[in-house]
């Protein structure tokens, strides 16, 4: 079995388009950046605006566990994205700064995933509730509405049954994390 790339989609808060600095990454299966530089950023910012309704006109500016269940709960109740990874791949088409042109991961060994940020020595940022997914090709491997609620452990560590995996697959990552009013956008590649 083999994974030949790892895409990761963090989804935070709505509103503009810009850079920030680090978050985290998956560690385990190993992504490959194009640029160390900014490896744990996000891609961009999308608002509530920008997501549609009924996501418009809702309070996202309170707590991120709030705003998590604001998020879960219109999100259940809406039709345009039928999962996570529809709603982020809506917004950012590619592996951003990760790369998918690697040689391909050994999974058969592996029965988890890994995410991290190492400056913090979290693994999901303590702050950075929202839900996330793991995709294996088009097969959903986990799902919880909300990550950080998951697991608070150093590194995030989250089940994965790789044996979907047959010869080569992408691996996706995707979270939202809505501690404030804007949604980050990350998406990250291992091979």
């Amino acid at each position: 079995m083999m994974a030949r790339a790892l895409s990761i989609a963090v989804l935070m808060s709505p509103a503009y388009f810009v850079r920030v600095e680090a978050h985290g990454y998956v560690s385990s299966p190993e992504a490959q950046f194009k640029s160390k530089d900014n490896y744990t950023n996000w891609d961009l910012l999308v608002s509530a605006k920008d997501a549609g309704e009924p996501f418009v006109g809702k309070k996202w500016d309170g707590t991120p566990i709030q705003n998590t269940n604001m998020f879960t709960t219109t999100f259940a109740n809406q039709t345009r994205f039928s999962t996570l990874r529809d709603f982020s791949d809506h917004f950012v088409t590619d592996c951003a700064n990760t790369r998918l042109d690697v040689p391909a991961v050994d999974v058969s060994n592996l029965t988890t995933l890994t995410y991290q940020n190492d400056d913090k020595k979290m693994g999901i940022i303590d702050t950075h509730h929202g839900p996330c997914e793991i995709w294996i090709n088009d097969t959903k491997a986990f799902q919880t509405n909300d990550c950080r609620g998951y697991t608070t452990e150093y590194p995030a560590v989250f089940p994965v049954d790789y044996s979907v995996c047959k010869g080569d697959c992408v691996l996706t990552f995707y979270l939202v994390a809505v501690h404030e009013p804007q949604w980050q956008i990350y998406s990250k590649s291992s091979g």
